[in-house]
């Protein structure tokens, strides 16, 4: 049976032919429309979205001193083209922002003829998701609504990214299900605020006249005073007012206050959902969000990134645990400073013999000095005494 809901029509069967079955939802929507109009919840899921996908995802083997590198595994160049609509920033711009919205990512695996390995990835609408258990094996099973007809998706081809979840289960759920009531409550007081300055009659200046001026002369002043002061080309034109007349103006009234009040409540609700720093969802001291950048990473950006490195690693058709290498997004573009603080780091960096120069040169874009003299460590302070000689034993 096809029925029509929220989510698009949607094929139902029996309970019993099913299973348990969960419809991954869309962004909640209402009777106010949809929460991603806020301009708020907007700006949070763009800047999570836009971070993450901008982060270079590399691929490693080892750890610690034995780390190392591989841009030539054929993983790295599935990521770096995924398939032949989207770049590697769009692929992972739409994994992350199904699963801000929806609080789900699904990923279908396209093989290769006659081969094991993945030849293409494409993400999949997770509002036209199905994820299911058979009531026979226990098993997850995916569907997908094409339009037409729920196509079964084999489980072997589908990577499951799944949100942060209330107690555990089969699918996650994004800030946008958890805090529905909130924002629902956000957009019905934007609508409400928004008719009130609609509908609003009340004027910004009064012309105020004795006793004597009747009527007709002074709707003639008023008509006068729009064509000389009303719209923004006439702002602080000099203002002529005869008859006896004088001018009153309105302050800013308490209802205007409020509304202006409520944005700033509005913006710190959903930093708190999405875990962003409120500094970097408004215009404001361009200083305090570069401080606060470093708490963005750690506590917003990183349990993000670690879910979908973990989620391809898991995947035994991508990495899998025979697999030496490991995903894992590189934040330093990110944490990238001045141009000053990023020499005075490289500078101790090198001095400390952490980095050799020709490591410093190459993050640089520089080629390697010549002889070999880039290959040294430079464990003397330039400009200070030199270390001491350790005691002869």
């Amino acid at each position: 049976m096809i029925l029509a809901t929220r989510h698009g029509d949607r094929e139902y069967r029996a309970a019993g032919e099913w299973g348990t079955e969960h419809i991954i939802p869309s962004p909640i929507s209402s009777a106010y429309g949809s929460p991603e109009t806020l301009p708020a919840v907007g700006a949070a899921i763009r800047l999570i979205t836009g971070t993450i996908a901008s982060l270079p995802l590399c691929f490693y083997s080892g750890e610690l001193a034995d780390r190392k590198k591989h841009e030539d595994a054929w993983q790295y160049q599935l990521l770096e083209y995924p398939n032949d609509e989207v770049s590697g920033f769009t692929f992972l711009a739409d994994v992350v922002s199904s699963l801000e919205s929806c609080g789900n990512a699904f990923i279908f695996k396209s093989r290769m003829p006659r081969q094991r390995q993945i030849g293409a990835l494409s993400t999949l609408h997770p509002a036209r998701m199905t994820v299911r258990r058979d009531q026979n094996t226990n098993e997850l099973v995916y569907e997908l609504w094409n339009g037409r007809e729920t196509i079964r998706i084999p489980r072997r081809d589908v990577l499951h990214i799944r949100g942060d979840t209330l107690g555990g289960g089969d699918i996650g759920y994004s800030p946008i299900q958890v805090h529905r009531l909130t924002l629902n409550n956000m957009q019905a007081q934007e609508q409400f605020q928004g008719r009130h300055y609609q509908n609003d009659a009340r004027p910004g200046v009064a012309l105020l006249f004795p006793h004597g001026v009747n009527k007709e002369q002074a709707d003639r002043w008023g008509q006068a005073w729009d064509a000389r002061h009303a719209g923004p080309a006439n702002r602080g034109r000099t203002a002529v007012l005869g008859g006896g007349g004088t001018i009153q103006t309105f302050p800013l009234s308490l209802e205007d206050q409020q509304f202006v009040e409520s944005q700033h409540f509005s913006v710190e609700e959903v930093a708190r959902m999405f875990g962003v720093p409120k500094a970097l969802l408004e215009e404001g001291d361009q200083k305090t969000a570069e401080e606060e950048s470093l708490r963005f990473l750690k506590f917003c950006l990183l349990p993000r990134m670690n879910r979908i490195e973990d989620a391809l690693k898991a995947d035994p058709d991508l990495f899998g645990p025979d697999q030496p290498l490991y995903p894992e997004f590189e934040p330093d573009e990110f944490l990238k400073g001045d141009a000053v603080s990023m020499a005075t780091v490289a500078h101790e960096k090198v001095q400390s013999g952490i980095w050799l120069v020709d490591e410093a040169r190459a993050k640089e874009g520089l080629p390697p000095l010549p002889d070999g003299a880039g290959q040294i460590p430079q464990l003397t302070p330039v400009g200070g005494a030199p270390n001491p000689t350790p005691p002869q034993e």
